[in-house]
Formats: structure tokens, C-alpha cells, sequence
């Protein structure tokens, strides 16, 4: 079923034809590629996305007062982060936020519903995360007379508030210890850097290294150990294959508190 244009959005496409046929020509592409029957509507939405990612937002999306949307931003971000223990959000994640506030306020005013095909996946993952965006989002959403906001939209704010978790997470300092060559010992960094984020392995040693330098990390918030060496004083410690594997991981983020 064809959907019909606004006169908002058929003054868009009005101001910017050129832009609108890209959008025909690449949607038709795709239509011919997949062969698949897509609607003409699509044009406008990836149409939309154009228009948002080459000129300033306050000249096509009609907001009345730039500082309300950004005040909006804050307050979301101040609310959530609140609720989700997270202390802050720098400047340039503040105002990418803003930007996606702002097409979002965009959307709710002229009744534009966009699809999140990821939504059951955020839901699944992210579920605690998603609950706080929704139940927050949906009070302040209301203060301001919106309450039409759908979980598709919620599901995209959710993302930027893992993504928001993620980089405040501080970073943990590891260190790595193993008894085997040094082939197998830069494997196991490699393992052990590509699959937990935000971490600084210091170094990687032996048992007998480690016990003539102990003294030199006080600072470790983690071994990582293939030997079965225990003598670490304060400092938590876990054992682990060289390989790495999954079971691996998930004890390694266990042990850092990360789930």
C-alpha cells in the first residue's frame, strides 16, 4: 500500500528534487536487485536520511527554538544517565545526541514512523537499558506533549545509551601471565585485547618474572594466568586456557564486574 506524502514532506522534496531523485534511483537499484517489491515511500525515508547527513537540520526540519531541542538533549541524557549510573557525556556525544533529538521531534510533529529492524535484538540485550530509555523517555516525552513516541524510537535511543556505558566504563589494567613461548603468549594478548574492551594488558610474564617484580603492579586490576599461580596478594586473578575461548571471556568479564 502506497503511504501519501505530507505537505511538509512534499515541500521537501519541492525544495530538493535532485537530492529526492538519488533517493529514486537508488531505491529502484535495490528494488531491481533483490526483486523484491519495495514501496515508493522508501524513497522519501532514505531521502530523509540524505537530507539530515548534508544540511543543517534547522533548515528542513522546522524547529521553532534550536535551544529547546538541545535543553531536551541534556535533560534526557542527564535522566537516563541518572537512572543508569553513567556520571557523564561528553560534548560530541552530547550533541550527536541533539542531532537525533532533533529529527526525532521532527518525526513525532508530522507523524513519520520509521521501522528499527534491530528492535528485538536491543530488547533481548539490552533489556535493562531499554526499560530506563522507555519509562524515562515516555515522562519527558509527555511533559512536552508527545505520546506517540513507539519503542522502534526508544530502541534507537537505547543504542546510544550502551554505546554511552560502554566508553565510561573505566579502562583495567590486566596483566597476563604465561608459562608457554613467547609465540603463544602474543596470541593470547591478542585473544584476550580483541575480545574485552577497554582493558590495557601491561605486560605479558612469566611466574618467575612476576615474582622478581611483583612490587611493579600495584596497579593491576586483573591477571590473566594459563599458569595455576595463585600468590597475587590483593590482586584478583583468573585461570584460563591459551586459546582463549568463549567460557574464557565470559569468566574474564565476570571477574571485572562487567556481567
Amino acid at each position: 500500500v502506497e503511504q501519501e506524502f505530507t505537505s511538509e514532506e512534499r515541500e521537501l522534496i519541492a525544495k530538493y528534487p535532485n537530492l529526492y531523485r538519488v533517493s529514486e534511483e537508488t531505491i529502484n537499484a535495490i528494488r531491481s536487485y533483490l526483486n523484491i517489491p519495495i514501496s515508493s515511500f522508501e524513497n522519501f525515508y532514505l531521502f530523509f536520511h540524505l537530507i539530515s547527513s548534508r544540511f543543517e537540520e534547522e533548515e528542513y526540519l522546522g524547529i521553532d527554538n534550536e535551544e529547546e531541542i538541545y535543553e531536551l538533549s541534556k535533560l534526557m541524557v542527564e535522566k537516563i544517565g541518572q537512572e543508569l549510573g553513567l556520571t557523564t557525556v561528553d560534548s560530541k556525544a552530547l550533541s550527536n545526541f541533539t542531532s537525533h533529538i532533533r529529527a526525532l521531534v521532527y518525526r513525532l510533529k508530522n507523524h513519520f514512523i520509521v521501522k528499527n529492524e534491530l528492535l528485538g535484538s536491543i530488547k533481548s540485550e539490552w533489556r535493562d537499558v531499554f526499560k530506563v530509555v522507555k519509562s524515562v523517555g515516555t515522562e519527558i516525552f509527555h511533559s512536552i506533549g508527545y505520546d506517540n513516541v513507539s519503542d522502534d524510537e526508544f530502541g534507537f535511543l537505547t543504542l546510544y545509551f550502551v554505546n554511552y556505558l560502554e566508553e565510561s566504563e573505566s579502562v583495567r589494567m590486566i596483566l597476563i601471565m604465561c608459562s608457554s613461548g613467547v609465540g603463544t603468549s602474543e596470541l593470547l594478548k591478542t585473544r584476550v585485547i580483541k575480545n574485552i574492551p577497554n582493558i590495557e594488558v601491561v605486560e605479558v610474564l612469566s611466574v618467575h618474572s612476576y615474582k622478581q617484580r611483583r612490587y611493579e603492579f600495584s596497579n593491576i586490576d586483573l591477571v590473566i594466568t594459563t599458569v595455576n599461580f595463585k600468590d597475587f596478594g590483593p590482586t584478583p586473578s583468573i585461570l584460563v586456557s591459551v586459546l582463549f575461548n568463549e567460557q574464557d571471556v565470559l569468566n574474564v568479564q565476570k571477574a571485572l564486574g562487567r556481567i
